[in-house]
């Protein structure tokens, strides 16, 4: 998207019994858009089930907003979306502060107010998508991912 920018890394690491993939976005400008990298998706350095995040559980994102200006629009959003368009957090990633940093937990059933961990379809080609933000705005996406749920 002109005038935006995205951008991926992959921090594996061990949480007790566990392999945690941190995929940090950075991003900046108006509403950014991207789409997971195949490196990330497929997995670096064999990653987790199946090799990267594509058959693994997404159990948590974090946010946080630019400072010195280069903050976001208050109520911002971020969503990560599959390739049907279906919001893989069911909106828990909306109206975040644009001062202080949030953890939010994705929403499994946005009728029943249930969260926790989400499954990420191997095929699903998930896109990371910021919304509510000014030309000049930055941050930074968390997403922290599992092999088990």
């Amino acid at each position: 998207m002109s005038g935006s920018d995205v951008s991926f890394a992959a921090v594996p690491s061990r949480l007790r019994d566990l392999t945690v993939w941190r995929v940090d976005i950075s991003w900046s400008g108006a509403n950014p858009s991207a789409a997971f990298p195949a490196s990330i998706l497929g997995g670096i350095g064999g990653g987790l089930a199946g090799g990267g995040v594509g058959g693994a559980y997404l159990f948590k994102v974090r946010t946080i907003p630019g400072t010195g200006g280069a903050q976001p629009s208050a109520n911002y959003g971020v969503t990560l979306t599959d390739s049907d368009g279906m919001d893989l957090l069911q909106g828990a990633g909306t109206g975040l502060s644009n001062t202080t940093a949030q953890d939010t937990v994705p929403q499994q059933d946005s009728s029943q107010a249930l969260y926790g961990p989400v499954w990420i379809d191997p095929s699903a080609a998930p896109t990371f998508n910021c919304s509510n933000t000014a030309s000049g705005a930055t941050g930074t996406a968390r997403f922290y991912f599992t092999a088990s749920g």
